[in-house]
Formats: structure tokens, C-alpha cells, sequence
């Protein structure tokens, strides 16, 4: 993994040709803490800086200490994912583990704020998901590579029959034969077709719970690597003491990783609800611009990249 200032790196997998969908062993540790898939710098400001962020609405509305489930209905033009509910899950942090719980009370599409995940819920039942560690070696021998986060999600009930993952690809043209979801258990690793993508997510039928994740076919994920992607900035200022400097964490992200997923893993870092919003391209890299400021290379918070 290189170093550099500010960087958002893709992996280079190994060529592999298309194996056929067939199950494979595998597994998954559901307790394992996540890897984020991020670079950052560490500003030390002596002064206040100025640092150069696209500018647009933040999209980011967290309430980490939310206890109640908020509900409110909005339109979409998709016709499978047609008048979904929004609510704010409970978030839990147990040691920097982040899980999300939702009582879902009827039949419908409810989707995450935080996440953006959805379920297709055929009746009521408890949701309960977290985000877990990818097996890369297992991807690998599917000729895959992972194409966003990979969920650990159950339902009290059994009751979601149609998941929808946030992507954060902006040309719709090359997924349909390149994206596909990955159903992990006990009983090994499957390839789900989808049922259809749209502008934002990838949506498919599901069996039975257990862990889920959206991968690229690993051939079109090179031919597609200098495209342009959905991204975000997100801020964390540093906790200071007496005669400290104030530091400044810039992150760049696909805006499909939750907030919450890296400040689970930075302390007390606190967030800086700012314009987010931006455009990022595989394998650019990016540098920030703050006269005022020193600027520290970047530090790879994890080699696991998923977009």
C-alpha cells in the first residue's frame, strides 16, 4: 500500500478468470471489528486553515444516540423500490463494534439513514445488522472483488425477502453484467444475480439471512477502475489538551460507508457535520491545499478496499 497525501487507493487483485456460481467454503468472523476502507491526513493547525472541499449539501444527518425509531415516507421512481419508509436505527457501540437494530412494524421497504441499506419486510419483525470483515482469499477464488461493505443482518421473524444496497457507481451501463451480490454462511459462499440496479442500489432476492455483500466481477472491475464514483469528505477533529495543537482527520470515501463505521474506530474523534459531497476517481489521488496548516502523510487506516 502506498503512501501519500489524502489517499483513496484501490487494490490490484490478481487476474482471475469467471468461475462458475457454484457454492464455495468459507466463512466470515461476525465479531471480528471491521476494517474501514480509507486513507487520511492529520492536519496539526496552528491557526484555523482553510481546506478545499466540494461544495454541496452534506447528506450526512446522524444521531448516534438515538433510541426510538423515526419514520417518514418519501418517494422513488424505482418500481421494486417504490414508496420505501426512512427510519434512524438504535445504534449500539460495544468497543467500537457498531451494530444497528430497527423494529420494522409492517410489511414493506423500510431503508436505513445511516447506512442506506434496505429490506423488502414481508411482515413485522427486529432487524439487527453490522457491518463484518470480507474473506478476500474467498472472493478471490471467485473471481470477485468486493464492490462495497459486507453486512451481518437477521430478522426475529424471517421476514425480509429483498435486500438493496447503496452502490455509489455513477454509470449504470457497465453493472449489469459487473455487480452482483455474495450470500455468505455456514454452509459456504453463493453469487446472487440481481433483480435489478438502480441509479442507487443494487437489489436482490434473498433466501435466508445471514451475511451479504455487493462484489464486482473481478475483469470488469479493471476495466472499470478509472471511473468516476459517488464520494464524500468527512471531517473529525481530535480531542486537544493543554499546549496542544488542534488536529484535523480528512477522510475520502465512496459515500456508501457510513459515518458511523469510522468514528467507531476513532475514539473520541468528534465529527464535523460539513458539506460532504463529491466525486472521487479510482485510483487518483488527491492531495489537500492549507497554507496555514501542517500537513502529515497519509495513514492507511486498513489495506481492505471495497470500491
Amino acid at each position: 500500500m502506498s503512501e501519500g497525501f489524502l489517499q483513496h487507493i484501490h487494490g490490484s487483485p490478481s487476474y482471475l478468470a469467471e468461475r462458475p456460481k457454484r457454492a464455495l467454503s468459507g466463512h466470515y468472523d461476525s465479531h471480528a471489528k471491521p476494517k474501514i476502507p480509507t486513507h487520511f491526513s492529520t492536519m496539526a493547525l496552528g491557526t484555523p486553515g482553510k481546506i478545499k472541499i466540494p461544495s454541496g449539501d452534506s447528506r450526512l444527518k446522524l444521531d448516534p444516540k438515538a433510541a426510538k425509531t423515526k419514520l417518514e415516507s418519501f418517494e422513488d421512481k424505482s418500481e421494486v423500490m417504490k414508496g420505501p419508509s426512512r427510519f434512524t436505527p438504535e445504534v449500539l457501540n460495544e468497543g467500537g463494534n457498531i451494530s444497528y437494530r430497527f423494529w420494522g412494524p409492517c410489511p414493506g421497504v423500510f431503508q436505513c439513514d445511516l447506512t442506506k441499506l434496505a429490506f423488502r419486510m414481508t411482515g413485522a419483525g427486529k432487524l439487527t445488522y453490522k457491518v463484518v470483515r470480507w474473506d478476500q482469499e474467498l472472493l478471490r477464488s471467485a473471481g470477485k472483488t468486493a464492490a462495497g461493505l459486507l453486512f451481518d443482518i437477521k430478522c426475529s421473524e424471517d421476514a425480509v425477502s429483498q435486500l438493496h444496497f447503496p452502490h455509489c457507481e455513477t454509470e449504470l451501463a457497465s453493472l449489469s453484467e459487473a455487480l452482483s451480490v455474495v450470500h455468505i454462511s455456514d454452509d459456504g459462499m453463493s453469487i446472487l444475480k440481481p433483480r435489478e440496479i438502480t441509479d442507487t442500489h443494487v437489489i436482490v432476492d434473498i433466501p435466508h439471512l445471514s451475511a451479504f455483500g455487493l462484489v464486482w466481477d473481478i475483469i470488469k472491475w479493471f476495466l472499470n477502475i478509472r471511473k468516476q464514483i459517488r464520494g464524500q469528505v468527512l471531517l473529525f477533529r481530535q480531542p486537544t489538551y493543554k499546549r496542544q495543537t488542534r488536529k484535523l482527520n480528512v477522510f475520502l470515501l465512496p459515500d456508501d460507508v457510513p459515518v458511523q463505521e469510522v468514528k467507531g474506530q476513532l475514539d473520541e474523534a468528534e465529527y464535523i457535520v460539513a458539506p460532504s459531497f463529491c466525486h472521487l476517481i479510482r485510483g487518483q489521488t488527491y492531495s489537500l491545499d492549507c497554507p496555514e496548516a501542517y500537513i502529515v502523510p497519509s495513514v492507511s487506516m486498513s489495506n481492505t478496499i471495497v470500491c
